[in-house]
């Protein structure tokens, strides 16, 4: 018997906002988004879509100043991911990040 393994990758999907917010000042950015979207799947904790384990990007596009990759690599604690079963919600938080 012969298996392949071939790699997951997320699937780009439109998600309904309410509230998108941006910030920069002269000690960094601060990127704020949040859905209450009840059609978007939000992934189960522990699960492979998990971004405390797999990580995430963001993709912001500016008409002033183009395109950004905000990566938000793997990982619980601060910095890192924190977990609320409450919401449920993740969220990211790192005050070290470069610009």
């Amino acid at each position: 018997m012969l298996a392949t393994h071939a790699a997951a990758l997320a699937a780009d999907q439109p998600i309904a906002g309410t509230r998108l917010t941006l910030k920069r000042s002269g000690s960094g950015t601060k990127l704020v988004f949040v859905s209450k979207d009840p059609a978007f799947l939000f992934p189960t904790f522990g699960s492979g879509d998990d971004p405390s384990i797999g990580g995430a990007t963001v993709d912001v596009f500016s008409a002033a100043e183009g395109a950004a990759a905000l990566g938000m690599p793997a990982g619980v604690g601060k910095p890192g991911w924190e977990l609320k079963s409450t919401s449920p919600s993740y969220r990211f938080t790192n005050k070290t990040a470069p610009v």
